[in-house]
């Protein structure tokens, strides 16, 4: 009988090497699941926030109570005109509200045409200087003031702020012939209005604010943005451009955006329409 002379062979799993190869796989397994990202999602990538364009939130009333307000607003113009025509927003601190009944600016444009107030616009004024601090304030905003303007073209024809007349369209300065009653102040703010319009595009109380941002005072900014010979139309007209050069906007988002910048209901439209709205 032959004897095997051979050395008897060591089970695998007592092989230093067979250890190696089975740490060498847990380590393994256990990086691929820390590398792994969870189901929910929690270590994707984020997307910077300077790769999207930033949307400038459109500063509407969306509260209940800001509802509330407006319709209260609106009602104590009732018995100046049909309240269907009334246009409520806040601006800045500003509870805006802008007026464009055809029944009540027709005649004035009208009048203005052939370069004579109508002839109940001393009574128009009153009517407005009187309504006006009547009604509440949206949320936010701590003076209100009033627009008369036309439907369409969005022209102002009169601007009432804290019981007084801003702005009257027929007693628009004529600075050719009247330089010298333009105080330096409402000089200054005109010839800084002209340049902020060469740079960029403002809406009528858009530019007022950014005059008031500089220093100037209210009726120095007002004067300036009623004489400085701007087409508010073309100015909305010009800032949809503007937006849509830099991202896309839907047609309803654009006018959100023109509205938010001060622009009138009809302006905004109507810079909607000119960009292929």
């Amino acid at each position: 009988m032959n004897k095997d002379t051979g050395k008897i062979k060591k089970p695998i799993f007592k092989r230093w090497w067979f250890w190696a190869i089975i740490v060498v796989i847990v380590l393994a397994a256990i990086g691929s699941q820390v590398g792994e990202d969870p189901v929910d999602g929690s270590n994707s990538p984020a997307v910077s926030e300077s790769s999207v364009p930033e949307k400038v939130e459109v500063d509407s009333p969306t509260t209940n109570e800001n509802s509330e307000v407006d319709s209260e607003i609106k009602s104590t113009f009732s018995t100046f005109c049909d309240t269907s025509y009334i246009s409520v927003s806040p601006r800045g601190d500003r509870t805006t509200v802008s007026i464009y009944d055809p029944t009540v600016v027709l005649p004035i444009q009208d009048a203005k045409s052939s370069g004579v107030a109508p002839d109940n616009w001393e009574e128009i004024k009153s009517s407005l200087v009187e309504l006006s601090g009547t009604g509440p304030l949206l949320q936010g905003t701590t003076q209100e003031v009033i627009y008369l303007m036309a439907a369409e073209a969005g022209e102002i024809y009169l601007t009432i702020a804290d019981g007084s007349v801003l702005f009257d369209v027929f007693e628009d300065v004529d600075l050719d012939s009247q330089p010298h009653e333009m105080t330096l102040g409402e000089k200054n703010a005109l010839e800084k209005a002209a340049d902020y319009l060469e740079f960029t595009s403002f809406s009528y109380t858009g530019l007022i604010d950014q005059l008031e941002y500089e220093g100037f005072t209210t009726d120095e900014a007002t004067f300036a943005a009623d004489n400085c010979g701007a087409d508010w139309n073309e100015q909305a007209a010009l800032k949809a451009q503007s937006y849509l050069d830099f991202t896309s906007f839907s047609r309803q988002g654009l006018i959100d955006q023109l509205l938010y910048e001060g622009f009138t209901q009809a302006q905004a439209e109507y810079g909607v329409s000119s960009v292929g709205y």
